[in-house]
């Protein structure tokens, strides 16, 4: 029903006129993680992978009806307070590998440029994010009820059907995303003996510094996400601080840039701490961006910018009205 009601407000041209008249001067900044066919193996994929076909219609469309900015435009822009008409910003999160794969042909074909925000710790490493081993855990999990029990509580997951898996892992991320690594790695460790399914790496699924470097010669910037890919509100400030040190070094010696540009690991505004915004401004930081949903304004607190998250299960209607800014703009009015 709700897809229904999109395709009609977007095919009556509502997104059209609503940021003809009322978002003008705003900036849609989208948020991608990535961009590759769905793995028939993850339950999670259809919710955080857009497929290629799907962003090559996307990549097109905003190719034809906006301006889109490079990093060093996008931080011009932001230091003279002037958007300009009709421009938008692409970025990704997290460096997947398919970036370079599936997306970067795509963004080449239609002349479209790209931040992508690089979590250091986990390039040419072998590492795993949490989420894609619960995805792979609970997606390949056989058994239709696990009792689970961890730290003193005890969970009762229904993993009957993919829809029921999925509603798992959604419950179980931001679990996760609250512990430290210790704790994090003992919960994944639990949680495969429990699912009867065996920890796998990921080794290979993220960017190579080749391909970055390959990239960036062709329009694409690279910018921080941190070290360790922490929840920042869950750090010390020395160990903050640190993050961005090490994270920040590593960009610049590997890309032979100055790294200006930062997304928040996860994104929301209770994983942001208040002392972020100075601690990154003293790291040379220019601007940051959260995963709260909304167009950026010309006079927005450069280290708190809103994006727009674009999932796999947008349709091409629903896409059109993100970058409106008229969904944002919706959801706001209903949560209010």
């Amino acid at each position: 029903m709700k897809k229904t009601v999109y395709s009609f407000l977007d095919r009556i041209g509502c997104g059209y006129a609503w940021r003809g008249i009322f978002e003008r001067t705003s900036l849609p900044v989208l948020a991608y993680h990535r961009v590759a066919p769905w793995d028939p193996g993850s339950v999670l994929a259809p919710a955080m992978v857009v497929q290629p076909e799907d962003f090559a219609r996307q990549m097109e469309y905003l190719a034809r009806n906006y301006l889109a900015l490079d990093g060093e435009g996008f931080a011009k822009a932001l230091a003279q307070k002037k958007i300009p008409p009709r421009s938008a910003l692409v970025t990704f999160d997290d460096a997947y590998e398919d970036n370079y794969r599936y997306a970067f042909p795509i963004l080449k074909k239609f002349s479209v440029p790209a931040v992508v925000f690089v979590p250091t710790a986990f390039i040419e490493t072998g590492k795993s994010f949490f989420w894609d081993e619960v995805d792979a855990l609970i997606s390949g999990c056989q058994i239709p009820k696990v009792r689970f029990d961890f730290n003193g509580q005890t969970w009762t997951f229904d993993l009957s059907s993919p829809s029921a898996k999925l509603e798992v892992i959604l419950k179980i991320c931001p679990l996760v995303k609250t512990f430290n690594e210790n704790d994090g790695e003992l919960f994944l460790n639990r949680l495969s003996s429990f699912v009867g399914v065996a920890r796998i790496s990921k080794a290979g699924g993220l960017l190579s510094w080749e391909q970055m470097r390959a990239m960036r010669a062709q329009g694409v910037a690279f910018g921080g996400h941190t070290h360790r890919h922490l929840n920042l509100a869950r750090l010390s400030p020395a160990e903050i601080q640190q993050e961005l040190r090490i994270s920040t070094r590593i960009l610049d010696e590997q890309l032979a840039q100055k790294t200006v540009l930062f997304a928040y690991p996860f994104g929301a505004e209770t994983d942001i701490p208040a002392a972020a915004p100075a601690w990154l401004s003293a790291a040379g930081y220019q601007a940051a961006f959260s995963l709260s949903s909304g167009l950026m304004r010309p006079g927005d607190r450069p280290f708190l910018l809103r994006r727009i998250g674009i999932g796999g299960g947008d349709t091409e209607d629903i896409f059109r009205l993100k970058l409106s800014g008229i969904l944002s703009f919706l959801a706001k009015l209903k949560n209010s």
